[in-house]
Protein backbone atom coordinates (compact mmCIF):
# COMPACT_ATOMS: atom_id res chain seq x y z
CA UNK A 1 0.00 0.00 0.00
CA UNK A 2 1.68 3.54 -1.11
CA UNK A 3 1.25 6.31 1.09
CA UNK A 4 -0.78 7.88 -1.75
CA UNK A 5 -3.54 4.96 -1.20
CA UNK A 6 -2.97 5.30 2.58
CA UNK A 7 -4.49 9.05 2.56
CA UNK A 8 -6.50 8.77 -0.56
CA UNK A 9 -8.18 5.38 -0.36
CA UNK A 10 -10.54 4.23 -3.00
CA UNK A 11 -14.26 4.78 -2.17
CA UNK A 12 -16.71 2.24 -3.93
CA UNK A 13 -19.83 2.59 -5.43
CA UNK A 14 -22.07 1.11 -3.22
CA UNK A 15 -20.57 3.57 -0.18
CA UNK A 16 -22.16 6.35 -1.81
CA UNK A 17 -25.76 4.19 -2.55
CA UNK A 18 -25.05 3.47 1.45
CA UNK A 19 -24.81 7.01 2.33
CA UNK A 20 -27.60 8.42 -0.40
CA UNK A 21 -29.71 5.77 1.17
CA UNK A 22 -29.21 6.95 5.10
CA UNK A 23 -29.89 10.29 4.63
CA UNK A 24 -33.15 9.48 2.69
CA UNK A 25 -33.99 7.57 5.59
CA UNK A 26 -32.70 10.24 7.94
CA UNK A 27 -35.23 12.45 6.29
CA UNK A 28 -38.05 10.63 6.58
CA UNK A 29 -37.30 9.83 10.64
CA UNK A 30 -37.25 13.17 10.51
CA UNK A 31 -40.63 14.17 8.79
CA UNK A 32 -41.90 11.00 11.31
CA UNK A 33 -40.58 12.62 14.58
CA UNK A 34 -41.50 16.14 13.95
CA UNK A 35 -44.89 14.62 12.71
CA UNK A 36 -45.36 13.39 16.27
CA UNK A 37 -44.22 16.74 17.84
CA UNK A 38 -46.41 18.84 15.68
CA UNK A 39 -49.73 16.70 16.34
CA UNK A 40 -48.87 16.22 20.20
CA UNK A 41 -48.79 19.85 20.53
CA UNK A 42 -51.69 20.28 18.56
CA UNK A 43 -53.29 18.37 21.02
CA UNK A 44 -52.30 19.93 23.85
CA UNK A 45 -53.23 23.23 22.46
CA UNK A 46 -56.69 21.72 21.57
CA UNK A 47 -57.27 20.47 25.41
CA UNK A 48 -56.42 23.52 26.80
CA UNK A 49 -58.36 25.58 24.03
CA UNK A 50 -61.67 23.21 25.34
CA UNK A 51 -60.89 24.32 28.44
CA UNK A 52 -60.82 28.12 28.15
CA UNK A 53 -64.00 27.42 25.88
CA UNK A 54 -66.04 25.73 29.36
CA UNK A 55 -64.51 28.70 31.15
CA UNK A 56 -65.83 31.44 29.11
CA UNK A 57 -69.01 29.70 28.73
CA UNK A 58 -69.63 29.44 32.19
CA UNK A 59 -68.24 32.67 33.31
CA UNK A 60 -70.48 34.23 31.12
CA UNK A 61 -73.57 32.74 32.20
CA UNK A 62 -72.61 33.69 36.09
CA UNK A 63 -71.46 37.03 34.69
CA UNK A 64 -75.43 37.15 33.37
CA UNK A 65 -77.01 35.97 36.11
CA UNK A 66 -74.95 37.66 39.06
CA UNK A 67 -75.57 41.16 37.24
CA UNK A 68 -79.52 40.85 36.49
CA UNK A 69 -79.91 39.51 40.12
CA UNK A 70 -78.11 42.49 41.14
CA UNK A 71 -79.56 44.90 39.14
CA UNK A 72 -83.11 43.26 40.14
CA UNK A 73 -81.92 43.48 43.70
CA UNK A 74 -81.12 47.28 43.46
CA UNK A 75 -84.56 48.10 42.21
CA UNK A 76 -86.30 47.02 45.31
CA UNK A 77 -84.47 50.07 47.37
CA UNK A 78 -83.13 48.33 50.73
CA UNK A 79 -81.29 45.66 48.40
CA UNK A 80 -78.94 48.37 47.24
CA UNK A 81 -76.30 47.34 49.45
CA UNK A 82 -76.25 43.67 48.48
CA UNK A 83 -76.90 44.41 44.56
CA UNK A 84 -74.45 46.90 43.98
CA UNK A 85 -71.87 44.11 45.05
CA UNK A 86 -73.67 41.59 43.10
CA UNK A 87 -73.54 43.35 40.05
CA UNK A 88 -69.56 43.97 40.34
CA UNK A 89 -68.62 40.26 40.57
CA UNK A 90 -71.08 39.72 37.64
CA UNK A 91 -69.29 42.29 35.69
CA UNK A 92 -66.14 40.64 36.62
CA UNK A 93 -67.32 37.23 36.03
CA UNK A 94 -68.03 38.97 32.36
CA UNK A 95 -64.59 40.62 31.76
CA UNK A 96 -63.32 37.01 32.39
CA UNK A 97 -65.32 35.46 29.98
CA UNK A 98 -64.15 37.77 27.47
CA UNK A 99 -60.53 37.21 28.56
CA UNK A 100 -60.92 33.86 27.40
CA UNK A 101 -62.30 35.04 24.53
CA UNK A 102 -59.72 35.95 23.36
CA UNK A 103 -57.24 33.52 24.64
CA UNK A 104 -59.31 30.96 22.70
CA UNK A 105 -58.74 32.95 19.54
CA UNK A 106 -55.11 32.87 19.84
CA UNK A 107 -55.05 29.37 20.78
CA UNK A 108 -57.58 28.69 17.59
CA UNK A 109 -54.66 30.56 15.13
CA UNK A 110 -52.08 28.33 16.91
CA UNK A 111 -54.27 24.95 16.28
CA UNK A 112 -54.47 25.90 12.44
CA UNK A 113 -50.79 26.56 12.22
CA UNK A 114 -49.85 23.35 13.41
CA UNK A 115 -52.66 21.44 11.52
CA UNK A 116 -51.24 22.90 8.47
CA UNK A 117 -47.70 22.08 8.98
CA UNK A 118 -49.01 18.33 10.26
CA UNK A 119 -50.92 18.73 6.57
CA UNK A 120 -47.44 19.65 4.83
CA UNK A 121 -45.39 16.97 6.46
CA UNK A 122 -47.78 14.17 5.29
CA UNK A 123 -47.74 15.39 2.03
CA UNK A 124 -43.56 15.87 1.70
CA UNK A 125 -43.77 12.30 3.62
CA UNK A 126 -45.87 11.03 0.75
CA UNK A 127 -44.02 12.64 -1.79
CA UNK A 128 -40.58 11.69 -0.87
CA UNK A 129 -42.10 7.99 -0.21
CA UNK A 130 -43.22 7.83 -3.57
CA UNK A 131 -39.46 9.24 -4.89
CA UNK A 132 -37.80 6.45 -2.66
CA UNK A 133 -40.34 3.81 -4.16
CA UNK A 134 -39.69 4.92 -7.93
CA UNK A 135 -35.76 5.34 -6.83
CA UNK A 136 -35.71 1.53 -5.26
CA UNK A 137 -37.26 -0.45 -8.36
CA UNK A 138 -33.77 -0.59 -10.17
CA UNK A 139 -32.68 -1.33 -6.29
CA UNK A 140 -30.26 1.76 -5.94
CA UNK A 141 -30.72 5.31 -5.71
CA UNK A 142 -28.52 6.97 -7.86
CA UNK A 143 -27.62 10.75 -7.86
CA UNK A 144 -30.36 11.89 -9.74
CA UNK A 145 -33.15 10.31 -8.01
CA UNK A 146 -31.25 11.45 -4.72
CA UNK A 147 -31.39 15.08 -5.85
CA UNK A 148 -35.24 15.23 -6.38
CA UNK A 149 -35.16 13.65 -3.02
CA UNK A 150 -33.46 16.08 -1.39
CA UNK A 151 -35.23 18.59 -3.14
CA UNK A 152 -38.18 17.91 -1.88
CA UNK A 153 -36.87 18.11 1.92
CA UNK A 154 -35.52 21.96 1.27
CA UNK A 155 -39.39 22.53 0.03
CA UNK A 156 -40.50 20.86 3.39
CA UNK A 157 -38.49 23.27 4.73
CA UNK A 158 -39.53 26.26 3.10
CA UNK A 159 -43.32 25.81 3.72
CA UNK A 160 -42.17 25.65 6.88
CA UNK A 161 -40.81 27.85 7.09
CA UNK A 162 -43.67 30.53 5.45
CA UNK A 163 -46.19 28.74 7.62
CA UNK A 164 -44.34 29.95 10.87
CA UNK A 165 -43.94 33.75 10.10
CA UNK A 166 -46.32 35.86 10.76
CA UNK A 167 -47.08 37.73 8.26
CA UNK A 168 -47.39 34.94 5.91
CA UNK A 169 -51.08 34.63 8.09
CA UNK A 170 -52.45 38.41 7.26
CA UNK A 171 -51.90 37.13 3.52
CA UNK A 172 -53.39 33.68 3.90
CA UNK A 173 -56.50 35.97 4.87
CA UNK A 174 -56.90 37.91 2.19
CA UNK A 175 -55.79 35.88 -0.63
CA UNK A 176 -57.45 31.79 -0.57
CA UNK A 177 -55.39 29.11 -1.78
CA UNK A 178 -56.70 27.22 -4.71
CA UNK A 179 -55.30 24.11 -3.47
CA UNK A 180 -56.41 22.11 -6.16
CA UNK A 181 -54.78 23.97 -8.66
CA UNK A 182 -51.09 24.13 -6.30
CA UNK A 183 -51.57 20.10 -6.41
CA UNK A 184 -51.59 20.05 -10.24
CA UNK A 185 -48.55 22.47 -10.57
CA UNK A 186 -46.27 20.40 -8.31
CA UNK A 187 -47.41 17.08 -9.97
CA UNK A 188 -46.80 18.90 -13.37
CA UNK A 189 -43.09 20.10 -11.72
CA UNK A 190 -42.26 16.77 -10.49
CA UNK A 191 -42.91 14.93 -13.98
CA UNK A 192 -40.66 17.24 -15.80
CA UNK A 193 -38.13 17.09 -12.97
CA UNK A 194 -38.34 12.79 -13.61
CA UNK A 195 -38.51 13.04 -17.48
CA UNK A 196 -35.84 15.91 -17.75
CA UNK A 197 -33.64 16.00 -14.68
CA UNK A 198 -31.21 18.87 -14.34
CA UNK A 199 -26.83 17.97 -14.26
Amino acid sequence: MTEYDALYPEISQQSGENFRLHKVNMALSQLGSEYKHYEHVRKKYARIRSVFHTSAIITGSLGVILTASGIGTTLTGPGLIVGVPLSGVGGFFGLVSAGCGFVIKKLTKKISKHERTIQLIQSKENSINDLVSKALHDNQIDEKEFSLIMSELQKYEKLKSTIRCKKNEEFLKNDPIDIEKLKDVLKKDLVNQLINPKN
